[in-house]
C-alpha cells in the first residue's frame, strides 16, 4: 500500500492503520515508525487521523441482543468469504479476524449517525477488491501463497501488495518495495493470464517463470532464472523481453533496460539466509548487510570501502558474519547496539 498520497481521512479509514492504533504489537509498530521517519511530513495527518480513530471508539450503550447477534452473524459470513490461504500464518494483513471480534461492541458505542456511516462503508467495502498487505521485519524471510497458488519468497526489509480477489479472467498484479523472488504459476485455465509486478516504476510481466526482483536505494534489479518476462517502463518507448541467466537494471538516470549475463543463483542466495559476492566493494556488502539486518556500518577509514570481497556469507548468525568480514580484510570490527564500525586493527 502507497499511503504517501494518504489524507488524515484516508488513514482513518484504512483497516491496517486502524488495527495498529488499536491493536498494536511489535511488528506492526516497528512498520509505522519506520514509515513515519521517511515520511516525517505526513505526522500532523497521522495525528488526526489517531484523533478520530480515539473518537470513533468512545464507550456508549451497547446494541440489544438480537441486532449484536444479527450483526456478528453477517461479520462472520463475510469474514469467511474473504479468507485465503496463507504459508506463514505470522504475515501481516491488512484485515485481520481479531479485528472483527469487538466490532459488535464498536458499533454500539458511536453515534447513530457515525454507526450507520461505518455500517454502510463496511458492507460496501466487503463487494471490493481490498487491497491485502505483507511486509516483513528486519532479518526474517516469509514465504507466501497468492490467490493463484503462486509462491513468493518475501525478503526481509519488504512490502508486497496486491487484491485480496483475483478474477479467473484477469490479469495478476502485485507491487513490490523492497526484495522478493517469484515462481509464478501458468494458469492455462484462465485464458493464460498475466503476472505482473510493479515495482519502483519498472513493470515485470510474466507468463510462468522463476526470478527475483530487487528494488531498494533508487534501483531496481530482474535477475530471470527460469521462463520469461518482459520489462516496460514509462521512460521507455518499447519493452524489453529476457532469457534465463539475465539481469536488468533500471534506475532513473539508467532507464536503458539492456540485459546482462549473469549466474543467476548468486541474487537467489537470500533465499537460504545467504549473500553472495563476486569481486563486491566492501561498501557493497556493507548496503546489503544493511538492507537485510537493522544494522547500520560505519568506516573509520573511507578507502576501506573499496576493498573487493569475493565470497559467501550467511546471515542467519549477524555475529558470525562480522567474524568472517574481519578476517577477511584483516580489520577490526566493533558493534555497539546496532551499529557497526569498520577501523584498524
Amino acid at each position: 500500500m502507497d499511503y504517501k498520497e494518504f489524507s488524515a481521512n484516508d488513514f482513518a479509514l484504512d483497516h491496517y492503520f486502524n488495527e495498529w492504533v488499536r491493536f498494536p504489537t511489535p511488528e506492526n509498530n516497528q512498520f509505522w515508525e519506520l514509515w513515519l521517519a521517511e515520511h516525517p511530513e505526513k505526522k500532523e495527518e497521522i495525528e488526526i487521523a489517531r484523533e478520530i480513530i480515539y473518537t470513533i471508539y468512545l464507550p456508549a450503550p451497547q446494541l440489544d441482543s438480537d441486532q449484536s447477534r444479527q450483526l456478528w452473524e453477517n461479520i462472520q459470513r463475510r469474514n469467511r468469504e474473504e479468507e485465503q490461504v496463507i504459508d506463514d500464518t505470522r504475515v501481516l494483513p491488512i484485515i485481520r479476524k481479531r479485528e472483527w471480534f469487538g466490532f459488535q461492541y464498536v458499533a454500539a458505542s458511536i453515534t447513530l449517525l457515525i454507526g450507520l456511516s461505518a455500517l454502510f462503508w463496511f458492507y460496501s467495502s466487503n463487494k471490493e477488491n481490498k487491497m491485502v498487505s505483507y511486509h516483513t521485519p528486519f532479518g526474517e524471510i516469509k514465504i507466501l501463497t497468492l490467490p493463484d497458488s503462486s509462491k513468493v519468497f518475501l525478503n526481509a526489509n519488504s512490502t508486497l501488495t496486491f487484491g485480496s480477489k483475483w478474477d479467473e479472467s484477469a490479469d495478476r498484479e502485485v507491487t513490490l518495495k523492497g526484495e522478493a523472488f517469484f515462481e509464478v504459476t501458468r494458469k492455462h485455465g484462465r485464458g493464460d493470464a498475466k503476472f505482473r509486478v510493479h515495482s519502483g516504476g519498472l513493470r515485470v510481466e510474466v507468463l510462468g517463470t522463476q526470478f527475483n526482483v530487487y528494488n531498494r536505494h533508487e534501483k531496481v534489479q530482474v535477475v530471470l532464472e527460469e521462463g520469461s518476462v518482459q520489462l516496460s517502463a514509462p521512460e521507455t518507448n518499447g519493452k524489453v523481453r529476457m532469457k534465463p541467466g539475465e539481469l536488468v537494471e533500471y534506475t532513473a538516470s539508467n532507464t536503458g533496460l539492456i540485459p546482462t549475463q549473469i549466474d543467476p543463483s548468486r541474487y537467489s542466495g537470500w533465499i537460504k539466509h545467504e549473500l553472495a559476492f563476486d569481486d563486491a566493494p566492501l561498501m557493497e556488502v556493507a548496503r546489503s548487510i544493511e538492507d537485510i539486518l537493522n544494522l547500520k556500518i560505519k568506516f573509520e577509514d573511507n578507502s576501506y570501502q573499496v576493498l573487493p570481497f569475493t565470497g559467501t556469507l550467511s546471515f542467519a548468525n549477524p555475529d558470525e558474519l562480522l567474524t568472517v568480514l574481519s578476517k577477511s580484510f584483516n580489520i577490526k570490527i566493533t558493534r555497539s547496539e546496532n551499529v557497526i564500525l569498520f577501523h584498524k586493527k
